[in-house]
């Protein structure tokens, strides 16, 4: 990922390389449950793309979760996401960041859910998840 290609707001605290999610998924980490409180601030911060499929960082998913209509493909994405499968969060500079499930924390919070499943995945792991 070109990090020059990232919006201001994600600069500071975003990943600066390209990740396989099935590599994530296969990373050994145990499940614990956390506040979403802590991983609400992902809600406002452009995450998502209003063209599904490319990388523009240009829609925050509290928007979908305001105009559902307006993101219907987001939305219906959010609706449908499987809680059954934990958030994966990896330590940045400051904070912990989803590296797969914003879309199944934009539903926990939908639904007025207040606890989340998750792994941390260490930055050891990146070599090996990295795409």
């Amino acid at each position: 990922m070109v990090r020059s290609a990232l919006p201001p707001e994600l600069k500071p605290f975003y990943f600066d390389f390209n990740w396989e999610n099935q590599r994530v998924w296969a990373e050994q980490a145990e499940p614990f449950t956390m506040p979403i409180r802590e991983l609400t601030w992902h809600l406002d911060v452009p995450l998502w793309s209003t063209i599904i499929g490319e990388p523009r960082f240009d829609l925050c998913p509290r928007e979908v979760l305001l105009n559902p209509r307006v993101h219907a493909e987001h939305f219906l994405r959010l609706r449908t996401a499987n809680l059954n499968h934990p958030l994966d969060l990896m330590w940045t500079t400051d904070r912990l960041v989803i590296l797969d499930g914003v879309h199944r924390l934009a539903r926990l919070a939908y639904e007025g859910r207040t606890t989340a499943r998750v792994r941390r995945i260490p930055r050891a792991a990146i070599p090996r998840i990295r795409r």
